[in-house]
């Protein structure tokens, strides 16, 4: 494997070599006939740039000259006695293509179709090797960003079932946060493999997360954002701001961008959504519509989410804009959703990069001027997550303020 990984780095490095080469050697060859022009008639060398002056020479139609000078479109050249004039409407540059050799193009494009054949070749063997490895148990999903990290084993333990939402339910997804300690998907190669690769940036101080926080959802958005290019250090997960005395208000993903804060409320439905921004409650239909449940207007969720941030940080993000995502995992439909405030973001888990877009290139950047200080208030946020006695404290404020341990049916 490692034989490969030098001779590929090799092609490589004499890809660039044989590209450099040839560039710098019809730079220099430009550089020398840039100034360098042929008659197209017989044209009289004149003593002056004047067309009365006196004639010093006669030079025959496709005389290549070299201008040294230009005054007044007349172009000053040398003879074998002293220096003349000709006017440039006589004179046409010199085709760059009369200096290229076909000997040169005939082993330049050689030269770059071997390298380009074998470097493919040796990508595919190294990359073949590379999936057998990963095959392998106790590989990491990404071994090459963790080389070198603490390897740090899956632990095992039950996840909280999954609910419909009540009408009296304000927060409609409050299984999503019940407490979970150290969870984990143990029925999947793959989230487990998930699993691991997160822990491996929670131990390393690269992400503000640790796998065992939030549903599969939510760490299935840390992997797509950490896919489009976002930084681990940008992305905390399922960080706890608090409001009051033992009152907290939980908030699903943030990322820190160039145009501003994006707060991310994370849902995991099937069936048919319907809802608009002004409703108190949205609508989810299974069964071709026989059943129908209501749950808590995320977008005015994620809203109250933004607010309490914003009280939280507010030493430190005056006029940077906070922008509210809702975004949708599971095999649901979102029908009729309108009247959508500006600023929040409304969609699918497939339209996470268009909404991303949106955002960013219609938004110009901003400046810090305390990100450090954002960065460790939310990190201690997040570290709050991990914290079961604040979960559950967190739930019971939620169990409170539906009154259910009040109904008695």
């Amino acid at each position: 494997m490692l034989s490969i990984v030098i001779f590929n780095k090799f092609l490589k490095t004499t890809f660039i070599v044989v590209v450099v080469y040839f560039i710098v050697k019809y730079l220099i060859v430009f550089n020398s006939i840039k100034d360098i022009y042929i008659l197209s008639s017989d044209l009289n060398v004149r003593a002056k740039p004047e067309m009365g002056s006196e004639i010093l020479h006669v030079l025959k139609k496709g005389t290549k000259v070299k201008k040294f000078a230009e005054k007044r479109n007349w172009f000053k050249i040398k003879l074998r006695k002293g220096n003349g004039y000709i006017h440039s409407k006589y004179v046409k540059p010199v085709p760059f293509t009369n200096y290229i050799s076909f000997q040169d193009v005939k082993t330049f494009s050689a030269s770059i179709l071997t390298l380009t054949v074998l470097i493919k070749l040796t990508n595919k063997r190294k990359n073949g090797k590379s999936r057998k490895q990963n095959k392998l148990p106790g590989k990491n999903l990404n071994k090459s960003y963790l080389e070198n990290r603490k390897y740090v084993k899956n632990v095992e333990s039950a996840r909280p079932g999954k609910r419909y939402p009540s009408i009296n339910d304000k927060y409609a997804s409050i299984s999503s946060h019940n407490i979970k300690t150290q969870a984990s998907d143990t029925g999947s190669k793959y989230s487990g493999r998930i699993n691991n690769y997160f822990q491996n940036l929670y131990v390393t101080g690269n992400i503000s997360t640790n796998f065992s926080n939030g549903i599969d959802a939510e760490r299935k958005l840390v992997s797509k954002l950490i896919s489009l290019g976002f930084l681990p250090e940008n992305i905390f997960h399922d960080i706890y701001i608090e409001k009051g005395v033992k009152n907290f208000s939980q908030i699903d993903l943030l990322l820190i961008t160039d145009a501003g804060i994006i707060v991310f409320e994370v849902k995991d439905y099937s069936g048919w959504i319907y809802g608009d921004g002004n409703s108190k409650y949205w609508t989810q239909v299974l069964a071709y519509g026989k059943q129908k449940y209501k749950f808590y207007n995320p977008v005015r969720q994620n809203y109250n989410h933004i607010n309490v941030l914003k009280r939280k940080l507010s030493k430190y993000v005056s006029g940077i804009p906070f922008f509210s995502v809702i975004l949708f995992f599971g095999d649901c439909n979102l029908k009729n959703i309108n009247y959508i405030p500006k600023g929040t973001f409304v969609g699918k888990s497939e339209k996470l990069k268009d909404i991303l877009s949106a955002i960013l290139q219609n938004n110009p950047p901003v400046k810090y001027l305390y990100r450090n200080e954002i960065k460790l208030l939310l990190k201690e946020a997040a570290e709050k997550g991990k914290n079961i006695e604040i979960k559950r404290q967190h739930i019971e404020n939620i169990e409170d303020l539906t009154g259910k341990k009040r109904i008695f049916i």
